[in-house]
């Protein structure tokens, strides 16, 4: 079994502001370890694909 490291981004809907934008978190695993951080982006939950890791459209939000 080789070393594998994942990375998976995701919104935190439970702690949407009252604009509707909610953090983007990046969970990192490496060895059965595994921690997750705030990116400092924030995202409308609509607007996120979870299946391809990114935000939908062609908006500024959605460009960075």
């Amino acid at each position: 079994m080789g070393n594998t490291i994942k990375i998976l981004l995701w919104v935190h809907k439970s702690k949407a502001n009252k604009d509707g934008m909610a953090p983007l978190i990046l969970k990192l695993s490496y060895l059965s370890q595994r921690t997750q951080k705030s990116t400092g982006y924030y995202i409308n939950a609509k607007d996120w694909n979870a299946e391809k890791q990114r935000a939908r459209g062609t908006k500024k939000e959605a460009k960075w």
